[in-house]
């Protein structure tokens, strides 16, 4: 085992103490060895640092920093500033895996000279288990590619708990938000990425809590959602200007569904600035989006509906998030 490369496993913890065992359980007892824990406790106010102590002193692989809450994305680059693995990995404190997920993972990197390698998941909740399976087969992604996968999620899902990375490729910290940090993140290391490959197993489960930040109810944080695709888009215009149009694609559906989700608020005029935020940016893309052919035709019919009246267009928006939720 010495011979093998370390992983460091990144865990931030905030308020998990109903979850925290069965993640680190499953973790302790990957078949690869190899590895240091590091626990991020975020200013945790319920047990968490307490049973965070615990694993520590069964095992001594584990590493437990505490630091005041200043979101995910600052707990993650503090795992990432205190690692000392060759390669990365993160695991969200409320999920676990299969005990196999980074001797598979590893395996794959080491067969096919990979920076970084990827698996499928489940997503579970309290009452069933969904597979979530995008390939059929193994598949070695060259950088653009990789690139290309990462805006479209065809392929695999731009999330960053089932992945491995090689560190050499992290140049840059996740960005400070509080949600959609994901797909930034990974836009810029697959970018450095010569290769990744997504292996046709499922080891991750993604446990979708009701509480969780991305299932809360409209608030300002998920313009940061917008915000990350933004970003993505300078990126992709700077650097891969042929696949401009995808980017700009998620953007555009980004701001119908922030809208969607402002308007099923009963107070509405609690969020006239974000309302005026998105609409401000609808209004720098829809003449492109109105062309943009990987733009499903019902976009660009509303983006159409846009641009002869906003206020017409918030209505045909909210009536049909509203017959979506089943309002």
């Amino acid at each position: 085992m010495d011979n093998l490369k370390m992983i460091s496993i990144i865990v931030p913890i905030y308020n998990v103490e109903k979850y925290l065992d069965k993640c680190l359980e499953s973790i302790v007892n990957q078949t690869y060895k190899n590895m240091e824990i590091i626990l991020v406790n975020n200013g945790s106010t319920d047990n968490s640092l307490t049973i965070a102590k615990s694993w520590q002193y069964q095992d001594n692989r584990i590493k437990v920093f505490s630091i005041d809450n200043k979101g995910v994305s600052y707990a993650r680059n503090y795992g990432i500033k205190v690692s000392n693995g060759n390669y990365i990995a993160f695991v969200d404190s409320d999920d676990w895996i299969d005990r196999d997920m980074y001797e598979t993972l590893m395996n794959g990197i080491v067969e096919y000279d990979a920076d970084i390698a990827q698996c499928s998941y489940y997503i579970n909740s309290k009452n069933k288990q969904v597979l979530i399976k995008k390939g059929k087969e193994n598949l070695l992604l060259n950088n653009t590619e990789g690139v290309i996968n990462v805006l479209t999620a065809d392929i695999f899902f731009p999330a960053i708990w089932n992945k491995l990375y090689k560190k050499k490729i992290i140049t840059e910290n996740f960005k400070k938000l509080n949600i959609a940090e994901d797909r930034l993140f990974n836009i810029e290391v697959f970018k450095n990425a010569k290769s990744s490959i997504y292996i046709d197993e499922c080891k991750y489960h993604y446990y979708q809590r009701n509480d969780s930040v991305i299932h809360q109810k409209f608030s300002e944080k998920n313009l940061d959602v917008l915000k990350s695709y933004q970003i993505i888009s300078s990126i992709i215009k700077k650097e891969y200007p042929l696949f401009l149009d995808l980017a700009l694609k998620n953007e555009i559906i980004e701001c119908f569904v922030q809208l969607g989700s402002i308007c099923l608020e009963k107070k509405v005029n609690n969020f006239i600035n974000e309302k005026n935020y998105i609409l401000d940016r609808l209004n720098d893309l829809y003449k492109t989006g109105i062309k943009n052919k990987t733009l499903g035709i019902h976009y660009r019919l509303l983006l159409i509906v846009y641009c002869i009246s906003s206020s017409l267009f918030i209505f045909f928006l909210r009536c049909l998030f509203m017959i979506r939720m089943g309002k």
